[in-house]
């Protein structure tokens, strides 16, 4: 049961994480780790900001996801040289 509620909130974290970019970033506004953890934090009231490691983690799958099934998927992740990132 413990394995099962962890996956959950990772789950959860990685949702978090689309649901940022989706609200925060665009090409004006690019997003990095630390600030997609910063906002998931305020906006969802975690108890402690995700590891900048886990939101790299989830901006990796959904670049995946964006770009191996791109008729399912109407996003994609763009990265830019400074580390920042948004969604498209």
């Amino acid at each position: 049961m413990k394995r099962v509620r962890m996956i959950a909130q990772q789950n959860l974290l990685f949702m978090y994480t689309y649901l940022i970019l989706k609200k925060y970033s665009n090409i004006e506004n690019p997003l990095n780790a630390t600030e997609i953890a910063t906002y998931a934090k305020r906006e969802f009231a975690l108890p402690i900001k995700p590891d900048r490691r886990t939101i790299y983690a989830h901006l990796k799958d959904l670049q995946y996801v964006g770009e191996n099934f791109p008729d399912e998927c109407l996003f994609s992740i763009v990265k830019l040289n400074n580390g920042k990132v948004y969604l498209k």
